[in-house]
């Protein structure tokens, strides 16, 4: 199966998810923002949703909110050619599918643990943990944990599920 394959019939973007395509719908395509960064210099556009992510590649500008995400990007995507093509459709990744397919939807993971966390946890699973500040939700704790670290600076409070 080729990915992206949801594609905007007004701007051509393209997703993965049927979610992320009516998301964009609804939200984004032909739509003036919702929300306006409060930093005045940011032309980042997913600033249009929330505050900025901290983490900022110096080679392409996009931001992380994680620095991890951040080094993985510039490790294996930033200013690199794709590498792996679709031998369907004409559709380019940066990094080799990964071998472990879950059998209920098309997520794919490069550790057969990563992807028994994410059958138990996370996938056709409704969120388990949300955040009593700004009502982020999430599927495992941990990230829970890391979303009121770096979003609220709040450290050792205590998680409940929903």
């Amino acid at each position: 199966m080729c990915y992206p394959k949801f594609e905007c019939v007004n701007c051509y973007r393209r997703y993965k998810w049927k979610r992320g395509l009516i998301q964009h719908l609804r939200y984004e395509c032909g739509k003036e923002p919702q929300f306006i960064c409060p930093v005045r210099t940011c032309d980042y556009r997913a600033c249009l949703k929330g505050p900025c992510p901290p983490f900022v590649c110096n080679q392409c500008g996009r931001r992380y909110s994680f620095k991890t995400s951040l080094g993985r990007h510039i490790k294996y995507e930033c200013q690199k050619e794709p590498s792996f093509k679709c031998t369907l459709c004409e559709y380019k990744c940066k990094q080799k599918n990964a071998p472990h397919w879950c059998p209920q939807c098309p997520r794919r993971y490069k550790s057969k643990s990563g992807l028994m966390t994410h059958i138990r946890y996370e996938c056709q699973k409704e969120p388990s943990f949300r955040c009593d500040i700004c009502n982020y939700k999430c599927k495992q704790k941990g990230n829970l944990k890391l979303h009121m670290k770096n979003r609220h600076k709040i450290i050792g409070f205590p998680i409940f599920r929903l």
